[in-house]
């Protein structure tokens, strides 16, 4: 893991020096060689231009859901990007029986803390924080028009295009430059996917509603911690909500 922990009487750091995935601050801590069940001052710093992206259910940056001792504090510097996964986007629905028509799916949540013993501090000024966009929602089909399958959502790892019935226009996947597309057919649209911390868009009506578009990735899922901010939290560099 590219990291490293500086031990003593002052603070823990760890910096992140190259692009990282699912970067778990707790294992991080222990890897390095800090111990968790006795309090720490713990600095976390995102080198300029790194992500740290998600692959997995837990966000790209999470604290652990094993113990911290109670006045534990984590200080994130961040100079590069945290993004969550997007989601996949909706299949079409069948020509005549709109069966297969599936919703999209939600991004994920750039950043997951929910831990009551740790108290974190996010300096964000030249940083950036983004939820995964969601999938769009697939296409309704019938009346003889193949439903067309949603974009997938943005992220570094973007969701998966959705799957058309029959003929269209193939919807795109998600990317880290961009959301996903859905696709087209004689009027019957698949959502797009969501842009960074965006719902997907619903798929277009047939013979029933068009499959809804998937939630909106959260930029920080902090649940019972504490959190402050000491810059960049505004609405161009943290997208996605913050519960």
């Amino acid at each position: 893991m590219p990291a490293r922990m500086i031990l003593g009487r002052g603070p823990s750091v760890l910096t992140i020096a190259a692009d990282t995935t699912d970067y778990d601050v707790r294992a991080a801590v222990v890897a390095a060689g800090g111990d968790p069940t006795t309090r720490l001052d713990v600095v976390v710093t995102i080198a300029a231009g790194v992500v740290v992206y998600q692959t997995s259910a837990n966000g790209a940056l999470h604290l652990s859901a094993s113990a911290w001792t109670a006045g534990t504090t984590l200080k994130i510097n961040n100079n590069g990007t945290i993004c969550g996964k997007g989601g996949a986007g909706g299949n079409g629905g069948h020509r005549i029986s709109d069966a297969g028509k599936t919703n999209g799916t939600p991004g994920f949540a750039a950043i997951y803390f929910n831990n009551a013993n740790v108290a974190v501090t996010i300096d964000n000024t030249t940083g950036y924080i983004f939820g995964g966009g969601g999938g769009g929602g697939g296409a309704s089909g019938g009346a003889a028009t193949d439903g067309t399958g949603g974009g997938g959502g943005r992220g570094r790892l973007g969701g998966a295009a959705g799957v058309n019935d029959g003929a269209g226009s193939v919807p795109t996947a998600g990317t880290f430059a961009a959301a996903g597309v859905g696709g087209l057919n004689s009027g019957r649209v698949g959502g797009d996917g969501g842009d960074w911390g965006q719902a997907g868009i619903d798929g277009s009506a047939g013979v029933d509603a068009g499959g809804i578009g998937g939630t909106a990735g959260l930029a920080i899922n902090k649940g019972a911690t504490a959190l402050a901010w000491t810059g960049g939290f505004n609405a161009a560099q943290v997208k996605g909500a913050i519960t």
